[in-house]
């Protein structure tokens, strides 16, 4: 496959060497079906920054699922734990203490991971948006150049 930015400076070239059509305001003539083949190379390799923003959406969505269960199973393993020892006085204050420390280190680390992924995938965001950005720009340019703008 061809590179998006190879695609883009194709479809740059082409207007270049366009012909401009007289008295129609610097409009000029391409050949559709070269330009349509660039516009599906475009779709085709539309940039992988979608597609791992994508991911990451769906990988951040599996450790919270994850995290969630992880805490779910903490706290049933620290209650079971808790009614076997429930005879013994000390004993049950223990397994009490451990199953409270348990949940809490359960939502820290469940809390941690939530962030963690949304600082990471902020930052993928963040990074596609600036390259939609740039990529609308260059679409536009490129709309005015064959619309005989000037900038």
């Amino acid at each position: 496959m061809v590179p998006f930015e190879e695609i883009i400076d194709e479809l740059q070239e082409m207007l270049d060497e366009a012909w401009n059509l007289p008295m129609t305001g610097g409009k000029c003539v391409l050949d559709g079906e070269k330009v349509r083949e660039n516009l599906e190379g475009l779709r085709l390799n539309f940039p992988g920054e979608i597609k791992r923003a994508k991911s990451v959406l769906d990988e951040r969505e599996r450790i919270i699922l994850k995290a969630k269960s992880d805490a779910i199973q903490m706290i049933k393993n620290a209650e079971q734990r808790a009614e076997i020892i429930l005879n013994e006085q000390a004993i049950m204050r223990e397994a009490r203490d451990k199953a409270e420390l348990l949940v809490k280190t359960a939502q820290d680390d469940s809390i941690k991971m939530k962030k963690a992924a949304a600082d990471y995938l902020n930052g993928l965001l963040k990074k596609t948006e600036e390259l939609l950005d740039n990529n609308l720009a260059a679409v536009r340019q490129t709309r005015r150049t064959i619309n005989g703008e000037k900038e």
